[in-house]
């Protein structure tokens, strides 16, 4: 699933202070309470815009007015002035020599949970992410009301983007990694944004391997784009070495899980990542068999039922 933009997510949470969930899970928008006949329920996800759009891109299809956004994105992008930002920064950090990116993570972690400056903070966040100038005052009027906590108290979702824009302008202003402040290399900073939502986070760009490991947890991990190829042609390779009589079984019973392999990075993965005992699950895999899929069936028709009329959609997702 694409996460939901996050400047949605952002702005929605200074202004309104909604909150963000930030555990290593997908925020996916457009959910709807569903309650069948029986009583019970669920939730209802529909396809949202950006999935919507990723799978229009995939084919290669783009509409009228994202040709119109891209064009405006891509020249905001290249509108950024980075000698400015080390102009405004470098009296803030009070002319501090950053010798490497581990002590620039530091410094940075330090400067946002500061109390001196919270103020100067907050209206550097905003400026950092482009908050527009009418949103502002309403924005700083909420801060306000709450006592003026630190940002990463007032919106913690924002203030990650923050920090994120901070450190990586910090390192390149310091040269401390090998890509130039160039409009591609502020397109490659965005994916940090979605660092919190995420378990694994998949890359072959240089900027991201130099930045993206200081700002994981120790409980995520950053993996390279080729060695994440390479493993995954391996786990093809094994399902088509097996047997017809195994793939007649149909892929949900024979590669519901990785294949139980220590050397596949996969498979280390989900050890990481996964929960405990998946390894005896995959071992004795449930076989869904015509009887059972009929009953998981049976079970399900009447939220189907429910959310055909509820959201005036057919179970597909059609009008």
């Amino acid at each position: 699933m694409v996460n939901t933009h996050h400047i949605y997510l952002f702005m929605n949470e200074l202004i309104a202070g909604i909150p963000v969930e930030m555990d290593k899970r997908a925020v996916i928008g457009g959910g709807k309470i569903i309650t069948d006949a029986t009583g019970k329920k669920g939730v209802f996800l529909d396809e949202p815009p950006e999935q919507e759009a990723f799978r229009r891109w995939q084919k290669g299809e783009f509409a009228e007015l994202e040709h119109l956004v891209a064009k405006r994105w891509r020249t905001a992008i290249q509108e950024i002035d980075s000698e400015a930002f080390v102009k405004h920064w470098h009296g803030l950090m009070q002319g501090a020599q950053i010798p490497n990116l581990e002590y620039a993570t530091r410094l940075v972690d330090s400067f946002c949970s500061g109390n001196k400056t919270r103020f100067t903070l907050l209206k550097a966040l905003m400026l950092s992410l482009g908050v527009p100038p009418a949103f502002k005052p309403a924005i700083i009027k909420r801060w306000k009301a709450l006592g003026g906590p630190p940002i990463m108290e007032f919106a913690p979702y924002a203030a990650w983007c923050f920090r994120v824009n901070l450190l990586s302008n910090i390192a390149i202003a310091h040269n401390l990694v090998r890509k130039p402040l160039d409009a591609n290399n502020r397109i490659d900073l965005q994916y940090l944004y979605y660092l919190p939502f995420c378990q694994v986070f998949v890359s072959n760009d240089i900027f991201h391997k130099t930045i993206a490991p200081l700002l994981l947890k120790s409980d995520q991990s950053f993996i390279a784009g080729l060695d994440l190829k390479c493993d995954l042609a391996k786990i093809d390779a094994h399902w088509k070495s097996l047997s017809e009589e195994e793939k007649s079984k149909g892929s949900i019973n024979y590669a519901a899980y990785p294949p139980l392999n220590p050397e596949l990075l996969t498979c280390q993965l989900w050890d990481k990542h996964m929960t405990s005992g998946w390894q005896e699950h995959a071992k004795n895999p449930i076989v869904v068999t015509k009887e059972l899929s009929e009953q998981i069936m049976k079970q399900l028709k009447p939220m189907l039922d429910a959310i055909e009329k509820q959201t005036h959609l057919r179970p597909n997702g059609t009008e």
